[in-house]
């Protein structure tokens, strides 16, 4: 009713004044007719309305005559875009991907089942007849007639949730089914549009691709999942892959328990990399109100060696502890030293994934006693937190100031050079599990 006042005839809905949820049998227009006529324009607008009503009436008792789900067939007949196929082949793709992110969610048993439901129906609400009329509608009228069919109120609320959000500032899903089909529903338009070459340009983005990734990133942080973005279009694309094998070059998938272990790519792969670090970037910096630098710190610093590369929950876990380090001061009393570390470190050539001393450093070729404590220090196991990390480098400041101040790194002897460049390159490994330290700018440096 509403949807029929405010979008198609520009009315202005009336409410309870003691219930808001209650409409009232009246309505608000505004004209620029001559007012003596103002009796004869409401009547005329309330005609309109009435017939626009009773038409949504007859469309929804229409609907009502089936279920949800027997409308799936039709879905066969709706061309989603020309290269991917049908609205039933892009459902396909979502349930196959919903059911992965839920694996890697480890989502129990009832909650698969209810997202398996949610991502089958989602879409089917779209070859009703109100929807029809009221293409805006998607996805609220497959809540109520979900509701009317006795399903799930989860999966019937997750129907609903799975467009969310459609803009900036719009809520996010509540409910698991409506946060993993969402997802599902967005990695698979961003990553299907770019395997075809629909790539936004410019002010063009026909298909809302900026908003789709904006929701993915959006979604992920508020839920707190340990998902990474190249591991959603990794998933992504393997499910895609087996409709659009011209377009990748790894081997084929034929079920989703394969996806997790495969990476297939398409020309586009690169491009679509690009985009969604740029998205990300502008959230961290526009969003969260992190500095660019900062941001940069982050986002460059490789791959996280203990396997989470670009977890999009520790990426803003630690952009936003960068951020409280420098405007407390801590980031100031580390810099100089974690700077020197990775400068030097750097000439170690040591895997990113190496983070303890024992095959790489010899204690039998220490010269001072320094040596010792700092490799004393980094021998330490540590639990890969942001927080720990920040610890590892304020206990690393002074062990590693007398370390320089007591030996020299590029040592005569090849052995003992290359064994204290790995004792630095370790140490290195591990701040670069928070961030490269390179691309930050501090004053005066």
């Amino acid at each position: 009713i509403k949807t029929e006042m405010i979008s198609h005839q520009r009315y202005f809905p009336v409410h309870k004044s003691d219930n808001p949820d209650q409409l009232l049998p009246n309505f608000l227009s505004v004209s620029n007719g001559d007012p003596q006529f103002s009796t004869q324009i409401a009547q005329g607008n309330s005609r309109v309305l009435r017939a626009r009503l009773w038409d949504g009436r007859f469309f929804y008792k229409e609907d009502r005559k089936q279920s949800l789900a027997s409308f799936l067939p039709k879905l066969a007949q709706v061309t989603f875009q020309d290269q991917l196929g049908s609205v039933a082949q892009r459902v396909e793709r979502i349930c196959l991907l919903a059911g992965a992110i839920a694996g890697c969610l480890n989502c129990s048993q009832a909650d698969r089942e209810r997202i398996d439901r949610t991502a089958l129906l989602a879409k089917a609400d779209l070859t009703t007849q109100v929807v029809k009329e009221f293409t805006e509608l998607q996805g609220i009228m497959g809540y109520y007639y979900a509701q009317a069919d006795g399903e799930d109120p989860l999966v019937a609320l997750g129907i609903r949730e799975h467009y969310q959000p459609t803009f900036a500032g719009d809520q996010l899903p509540t409910t698991l089914m409506g946060q993993v089909v969402a997802l599902a529903d967005k990695a698979d338009l961003v990553a299907s549009l770019f395997a075809i070459g629909q790539i936004p340009t410019g002010s063009s983005d026909p298909y809302a691709l900026r908003r789709a990734l904006l929701g993915i990133i959006q979604i992920v942080w508020h839920s707190h999942w340990r998902l990474r973005l190249d591991q959603i279009f990794m998933l992504a694309n393997g499910v895609l892959q087996t409709q659009l094998p011209q377009c990748f070059s790894s081997a084929s998938i034929n079920n989703a328990d394969n996806l997790v272990s495969t990476a297939p790519t398409h020309q586009h792969h690169e491009e679509l990399v690009r985009f969604y670090i740029q998205r990300l970037k502008g959230l961290l910096t526009d969003q969260e109100q992190i500095d660019y630098d900062l941001v940069d710190a982050v986002l460059t610093a490789g791959f996280d060696p203990l396997g989470s590369e670009w977890d999009l929950t520790g990426v803003l876990e630690r952009t936003r502890l960068l951020q409280t380090m420098r405007a407390n001061g801590t980031l100031a009393q580390v810099y100089e030293t974690v700077n020197r570390v990775m400068r030097l470190g750097s000439g170690a050539k040591l895997a990113p994934e190496i983070l303890k001393p024992h095959d790489h450093v010899d204690p039998n070729l220490f010269e001072s006693p320094v040596e010792q404590t700092l490799y004393d220090l980094v021998a330490t196991p540590q639990v890969p937190e942001p927080q720990d990390v920040l610890a590892r480098m304020q206990a690393s400041v002074l062990p590693v100031t007398q370390f320089f101040d007591a030996v020299l790194v590029m040592a005569e002897d090849p052995q003992v050079r290359v064994n204290r460049l790995n004792l630095l390159g370790i140490l290195r490994n591990q701040y670069r599990i928070l961030a490269d330290f390179g691309p930050i700018v501090m004053g005066g440096t």
